[in-house]
C-alpha cells in the first residue's frame, strides 16, 4: 500500500512479541511466588530484585501490546522522526538528520539492530534506537545488505518528505521488516503535523 508524505505513520512491533515476554516475565513471576512459600514466605534479596525487574517486564509488555504502543515506537511525519521508548520520546527534525547509520548483530531470535541518526550539526545531539523487535532475518540473509537496505530505507523516508522524492510517496517497507504500520493516535496526529 503507498502512503502519502503528508500523512504521519507510526510502526510498533508485532504484539506476539509482547505476548511472549508477557507471558514469560507472569510464569517466571508465578514461580517466584511458589519458591517463596517454598521457603515459609522470606525469599533472598536476589529473587526480590529479580521479580521487581519481571514486573517491569510485563508492564512494559502490556503497554506494547496496546493499540498504537505508547512505549515503544517509531513515528514518521513531516515533521520528523519521533522515536518513543520507556523514558519518554525522542524526536528530530528531518533538516537536522544528515543520514543514518546501521549496526546488525544476528542473534538468535532477535537481532541487535540499533538505527543512529546523524545530525547536521553540533548543537543537535546525534539520535540513536534500537529496531531489533522490528526485524525478522533469515537464516542466511547477508547482514551488510540488510545493513544497507535499512539505512537506503530510512534515508528514501527522509527524502519522501523534504521534497527530495519528488513522487510524495513513503517508500515501501522491506519484506523482512515485521513491524506494524498504524496512524498514531489523536492526540499525536495534531503535535506531529
Amino acid at each position: 500500500m503507498m502512503r502519502r508524505a503528508t500523512e504521519t505513520i507510526r510502526i510498533v512491533p508485532p504484539r506476539l512479541a509482547a505476548f511472549a515476554g508477557l507471558g514469560i516475565a507472569l510464569w517466571s513471576l508465578a514461580l517466584i511466588g511458589w519458591l517463596g512459600l517454598q521457603f515459609g514466605g522470606a525469599l533472598p534479596w536476589p529473587f526480590v530484585l529479580f521479580a521487581v525487574v519481571l514486573l517491569t517486564l510485563a508492564v512494559v509488555c502490556i503497554a506494547q501490546s496496546l493499540p498504537g504502543s505508547p512505549i515503544d515506537f517509531l513515528e514518521l511525519g513531516p515533521s520528523g522522526l519521533t522515536v518513543g521508548g520507556l523514558f519518554g520520546r525522542r524526536h528530530r527534525r528531518w533538516q537536522d538528520i544528515e543520514r543514518f547509520s546501521v549496526f546488525l548483530l544476528p542473534m538468535r531470535s532477535v537481532p541487535l539492530v540499533r538505527v543512529k541518526a546523524i545530525c547536521r550539526s553540533d548543537s543537535v545531539a546525534d539520535m540513536g534506537f534500537s529496531m531489533g523487535g522490528y526485524v525478522k532475518l533469515g537464516w542466511f540473509d547477508d547482514i551488510q545488505d540488510r545493513q544497507r537496505d535499512l539505512s537506503d530505507w530510512f534515508e528514501h523516508v527522509k527524502a519522501a518528505y523534504t521534497g527530495g522524492n519528488h513522487s510524495g510517496t513513503l517508500p515501501e517497507t522491506p519484506g523482512w521488516f515485521v513491524g506494524r504500520m498504524t496512524k498514531p493516535p489523536l492526540s499525536r496526529r495534531r503535535i506531529a503535523a
